[in-house]
């Protein structure tokens, strides 16, 4: 008698090798692609993570590099574009009452920052909700608001959004999506370029997220 991998067989015999079922072998194979998407997406969340960290590392030293004069509309319009896809799923409604402005700064960082506000404010968002953007000056600093529908939150929760991996509510632990660095990443560029984030709790629900930075030849 012979062990083989398929069982105890007599000498010089085939190993009889377990043969399964067409629905069973289906099975099997749903449950390996599952794996490997689950494996895929924590692979991409570490990846987030990773980068996220980099870029709020990056901004919280101050490196900006590069300065240039950057109009705000056209960062909001572009990260608005970039959003489309997940704004038309949601059918959300996108409000835009937009003011020529200047500010300077790295013009990768203020994309990242503006793209991190409009991306918070749709993926938080309720189905068929509304995103309002705004924006103002006063000769001195430049406003951008960004407001979204969503779940009431608690003021005091969301004072702590700007910190590194803290998100709040039902919905934004639910999805997992993102890496919670996504506000905070915004803290450190308006910080580093000068300004600050303010954020606030919509009494209706959703949030309303404050960004100040210096027009061009201020900062």
């Amino acid at each position: 008698m012979e062990f083989t991998p398929g069982g105890l067989t007599a000498a010089g015999a085939s190993p009889v090798i377990p043969q399964l079922a067409d629905h069973e072998l289906s099975q099997r194979v749903i449950q390996i692609r599952r794996i490997v998407s689950a494996s895929r997406r924590l692979l991409a969340r570490i990846a987030r993570i990773l980068e996220g960290l980099l870029l709020l590392a990056r901004a919280q030293r101050g490196a900006l590099g590069d300065m240039t004069a950057v109009s705000l509309p056209d960062l909001v319009l572009n990260a608005v574009t970039a959003e489309q896809p997940e704004i038309t799923q949601k059918r959300l409604t996108v409000e835009n009452r937009l003011l020529p402005a200047t500010v300077m700064g790295n013009e990768v960082l203020l994309a990242l920052m503006v793209t991190n506000v409009i991306d918070n404010a749709v993926r938080h968002n309720v189905e068929g909700g509304l995103v309002h953007i705004s924006n103002d000056f006063d000769g001195v600093v430049a406003r951008l608001v960004v407001e979204n529908g969503g779940e009431v939150l608690d003021e005091s929760e969301v004072q702590l959004l700007g910190e590194p991996f803290h998100r709040i509510g039902a919905e934004r632990l639910a999805t997992g999506h993102g890496a919670g660095l996504g506000l905070s990443i915004v803290s450190a560029i308006a910080a580093a370029h000068g300004g600050a984030l303010q954020l606030t709790a919509r009494p209706e629900g959703g949030l309303r997220v404050v960004i100040e930075l210096p027009v061009a030849g201020h900062l």
